[in-house]
């Protein structure tokens, strides 16, 4: 049995679901421990559940949840001092914790009953599954009046590009930095090399007044999308995927609406590095990467 630990926002519990589905097709039971959703967790400014566990009201996901016994027997939760002494200086051998997303040879045939205590973003993984991943997560909730508006004007309009500009608890965060102004802008510049006929770009962002004033997105037309919020979040994610191409920061939740893009001829521009003290490997090789500098984050 390996049991999944989960945490973060939308984007996290859709890599983790992922990881769990690829241990499955493996041959392995797989199981989930949600004990982080019952109350708020911070880590170094970064809340690790970011409101709720998602799957199953955005997409319809069930999961396994393992049973307390089943979660002792194999790890150590941290849900107060002691058991955050206990997983830093007693952690059981069966507690496997994910420093780096790094790719581990063979993790995936390992028999071992393993609690898994991690976000597995690594996209080496996937190897041979991606048109199957793609196909876990289909939205079912209907959208708000807005943002149905704009769905249909994207499907209309083959000449759409999304971007994603994540600050909020970004701004606290010591392993995370901020895509600066220059990053975005030299995304658009990018973008518009590869798709000479953009007309339109989509904007998304926790500080819509921060990219109006940073974005230099010259004649084109900008539609700035400042209504999903809360319950609604996800309803960003639905429309990135709608749009024909994207620029990212280092966000999985718009890495996923990159991802769920079905555009067979769409450009992706990603930074370089996602962040500052572990491995995360969601770069595909045919999306367009521009390097950053660590030293512009708070910019």
């Amino acid at each position: 049995m390996k049991i999944i630990k989960y945490s973060g926002g939308l984007g996290n519990q859709m890599f983790q679901y992922t990881f769990g589905f690829i241990l499955e097709q493996n041959g392995h039971c797989v199981k989930s421990d949600l004990a982080l959703y019952k109350k708020s967790h911070f880590r170094k400014g970064i809340n690790l559940t970011h409101g709720e566990f998602e799957l199953s009201r955005v997409f319809g996901i069930d999961t396994i949840e393992a049973s307390n016994k089943e979660v002792y027997s194999l790890g150590n939760r941290a849900e107060h001092l002691w058991g955050k002494v206990r997983r830093k200086y007693f952690t059981k051998k069966t507690h496997f914790v994910q420093f780096s997303s790094d790719y581990i040879e063979g993790f995936l045939q390992n028999p071992r009953d393993l609690y898994l205590d991690g976000y597995w973003q690594n996209i080496l993984y996937w190897k041979d599954f991606e048109k199957k991943i793609k196909e876990l997560f289909k939205f079912i909730l209907p959208l708000n009046e807005k943002s149905l508006a704009l769905e249909k004007e994207l499907n209309e309009n083959s000449n759409t590009c999304s971007i994603h500009v994540r600050r909020g608890d970004y701004l606290n965060s010591k392993n995370f930095y901020l895509c600066d102004k220059k990053y975005f802008n030299d995304a658009i510049i990018k973008m518009k090399e590869l798709v000479p006929t953009i007309k339109t770009f989509i904007i998304f962002s926790d500080d819509v007044l921060w990219a109006k004033e940073n974005l230099d997105l010259g004649n084109c037309n900008k539609i700035f999308v400042d209504w999903n919020t809360q319950e609604d979040s996800w309803q960003d994610m639905y429309l990135m995927s709608k749009c024909k191409n994207n620029i990212i920061p280092n966000s999985t939740f718009s890495f996923w609406g990159a991802f769920l893009n079905k555009n067979e001829n769409k450009k992706v521009i990603t930074p370089n590095i996602w962040c500052r003290t572990r491995t995360v490997n969601v770069n595909f090789e045919d999306w367009q990467q521009i390097e950053v500098e660590l030293i512009n984050a708070q910019n």
